[in-house]
């Protein structure tokens, strides 16, 4: 009753908690009449609903608690956690996982004994962990001569061009922590290269932090690599743009998402360099595809007539999984990239440039797709579908043989050079 009359004869309302005066400050209410009119509603509320008025104050702590305990949890556990259990790297998972090590040893210390234990093992486990990175090299592996290969499918004239040029790259991994400890070890493994090296890609997939003392030395490093007529590609570097100024060349910063990005970068500038028909805006005749250089040209010519010239532009879909395997294409400008859902989710798990072939297997196999096909770029290609090949084959059987043997030659080629860079990994 004091707080109803109280506004009527031009007094303030005064409480030990700001709470209600905040919520009706926060509703909008700026006058004397806000506050009278607060209180009648309260007022009225304690008359008509006592009991349930009383009961909000217990309803109300209960919440409090609850979100003062939500807010407790520490998220940077839960999210080390969950990349412990499900992180995409192995290296990241062995990161995670001796993360929460040392929290759950805090952690026990804590409960056993007192927090200024726990705090003393927490410092002497990262000091020991910190000293274990520091120990091994920075340079975790080291490959030269075409041991590392992008995972796009080109034509064998291609194929064949980057085979001369495969000396020209070399793949760094580095791992650990980055700093002035060890920058300059990176810096004596890149001056050891061989001459004929142009472009050193630098792969970050395993290391942990970069300090401002090893970003510099990327800085220098770059410098130098310049002066020599090389290019370093940066790939999985986490904080890309806090050390681009540190990473920037005379031709941009050459930072890419993941190693199969930049190992596609430098065989795109080797093909363009090297052969003018290859570019992305220059259509490829087919008998310079591989489908027509292993077909007789009078075979070619007759099977042009059966084919079909057809256009996709940039995201377009050629085909998805379980659609039917009624056709397949002779790229000859552009690529596409093939995607399948995994459970660790979506995933590429190629691409195929102008001049090869895409859907052939489903074609022979006349089983439904297994995979979605989308166009990177505006694409350009000849179709050939199954009703053509059936046509094919009652005019001209000797021109259906053609075709087969010339899927099965590519196919074959496939799976060599997919066995090679298998071979080649665990070299």
């Amino acid at each position: 009753m004091a707080n109803l009359v109280s506004p009527m004869m031009g007094g303030l309302f005064v409480s030990t908690s700001a709470a209600l005066t905040a919520a009706n400050y926060r509703a909008g209410g700026r006058m004397r009449t806000s506050t009278f009119a607060s209180r009648a509603v309260l007022l009225a509320a304690i008359l008509a609903f006592p009991n349930l008025i009383f009961s909000m104050p217990l309803v109300v702590l209960s919440a409090i608690l609850v979100f003062v305990g939500i807010n407790t949890i520490d998220r940077w556990a839960l999210r080390t956690a969950r990349q412990a259990l499900l992180g995409d790297s192995a290296v990241g998972r062995s990161q995670a996982r001796r993360n929460m090590a040392v929290v759950a040893a805090v952690a026990l210390a804590t409960v056993l004994g007192q927090p200024v234990i726990g705090a003393v093992v927490g410092v002497a486990l990262a000091c020991i962990v910190f000293m274990i990175e520091m120990s091994r090299p920075v340079v975790r592996r080291k490959e030269i001569v075409g041991k590392t290969r992008s995972r796009r499918i080109r034509s064998t004239a291609q194929t064949e061009l980057l085979a001369i040029h495969e000396r020209e790259l070399a793949v760094l991994e580095l791992q650990g922590v980055l700093f002035f400890g060890n920058a300059d070890e990176l810096a004596e493994e890149i001056d050891r290269l061989p001459s004929v090296v142009r472009v050193i890609i630098l792969d970050f997939r395993a290391v942990s932090d970069v300090d401002a003392s090893g970003a510099l030395t990327l800085q220098q490093i770059s410098a130098r690599s310049a002066r020599r007529g090389q290019r370093l590609f940066f790939s999985d570097l986490g904080d890309a743009e806090a050390l681009e100024e540190f990473t920037s060349q005379s031709d941009g910063p050459n930072i890419y998402p993941d190693l199969e990005a930049a190992l596609e970068r430098f065989e795109e500038e080797i093909v363009e360099c090297t052969d003018s028909t290859a570019r992305s805006v220059i259509a490829v005749p087919l008998e310079r595809t591989d489908f027509g250089m292993t077909m007789a040209p009078e075979d070619l010519k007759v099977l042009m007539s059966y084919l079909d010239h057809v256009e996709f532009p940039k995201g377009a879909v050629l085909c998805r999984a379980g659609d039917q395997a009624d056709r397949l294409w002779m790229l000859t400008r552009g690529c596409i990239s093939v995607w399948v859902d995994a459970p660790g989710g979506r995933r590429r798990l190629a691409s195929i440039g102008a001049g090869c072939t895409v859907g052939e297997m489903g074609f022979l196999t006349e089983r439904p797709r297994s995979t979605d096909v989308i166009a990177d770029e505006d694409v350009v290609a000849y179709e050939l579908a199954s009703s053509a090949a059936n046509k094919i084959s009652k005019a001209k059987p000797h021109i259906a043989q053609a075709v087969l043997r010339s899927i099965a030659r590519q196919l074959s080629d496939r799976l060599r050079n997919a066995t090679e860079d298998l071979r080649m990994s665990h070299m």
